[in-house]
């Protein structure tokens, strides 16, 4: 696992939601020494090919993009498994109604 990655189940909501609200608490000692802890960046894959074909849904992907607008965070698409028209679009996150900030492929 990538140090400084959190990861929640795909396409849980109410895990995604959680997450970002604990990563945005600042821990005390934090808070003395002038830090403030919160969320940078969400990274998803529009469809997840690990284990099965998983797609993303349209409303966790709408909850992200909202949660990374409401924090300041960037949304980050990775593309690999489903751009360059392997979803009958161009890019994966264009079925799912978002626009990301960043995405790989």
């Amino acid at each position: 696992m990538v140090r400084g990655f959190k990861y929640t189940p795909y396409n849980d909501l109410d895990a995604l939601e959680k997450l970002v609200d604990e990563i945005n608490v600042t821990p005390e000692e934090d808070a003395k020494a002038g830090r403030k802890r919160g969320v940078a960046a969400i990274m998803l894959e529009p469809l997840q090919g690990e284990g099965g074909i998983v797609p993303g849904k349209r409303e966790y992907f709408e909850l992200a993009r909202k949660l990374c607008d409401d924090n300041g965070a960037l949304l980050m698409c990775d593309e690999v498994q489903v751009g360059m028209g392997r979803s009958g679009s161009l890019w994966g996150h264009e079925q799912l109604g978002v626009e990301p900030d960043v995405f790989t492929s």
